[in-house]
């Protein structure tokens, strides 16, 4: 079920305004792991060049380290987040400068995986994607998604930010 989240990733296209999320529910547990180029997170991909830019970093970490602000599930389904990782370049202490730092990496991503454990995996209906909401730069989100026997793929924006498990 993790090996996603224990192995290397093969990213698809690198595209502005769009991420890819894989969701696997298997049996209690819920894995949710999010692709996304930076730009649609901070409004830049390099690595941050001022005091701005590394505030809006550390802004953006925030919010996706806040599982329940990121994501809505079913309330009955009672999922309660175990873990978040994230990971980007960015993230490096060293990668935050006001000497100018970053003109050399300009397509940095972020890496987000998040655990939670369902009481009641079976009463899990539907997920709702706050992403739009929360970041203006985050138009689409391609949702792959294995859960209760089935596979299934599909498309969020902003007008329709959450996924069905039915």
């Amino acid at each position: 079920m993790y090996a996603h989240a224990h192995g290397k990733h093969v990213h698809g296209r690198h595209v502005h305004g769009e991420a890819e999320m894989n969701v696997v529910l298997q049996d209690s547990e819920l894995l949710i792991e999010i692709q996304s180029p930076l730009a649609n997170l901070t409004g830049f991909e390099h690595r941050p060049l001022n005091r701005q830019q590394a505030a809006a970093v550390e802004n953006m970490k925030a919010v996706m380290k806040d599982a329940d602000r990121v994501f809505g599930l079913t309330p009955d389904a009672l999922c309660a987040v175990r873990s978040v990782t994230l990971e980007s370049a960015v993230f490096d202490e060293k990668s935050i400068s006001d000497k100018g730092a970053g003109k050399e990496d300009g397509h940095n991503s972020l890496s987000a995986q998040y655990l939670f454990a369902c009481e009641n995996p079976a009463r899990l209906r539907s997920m709702a994607v706050h992403l739009f909401a929360l970041f203006d730069g985050m138009h689409v989100i391609k949702v792959q998604a294995v859960s209760k026997g089935r596979q299934k793929a599909a498309a969020l924006d902003a007008q329709r930010p959450t996924f069905s498990f039915e």
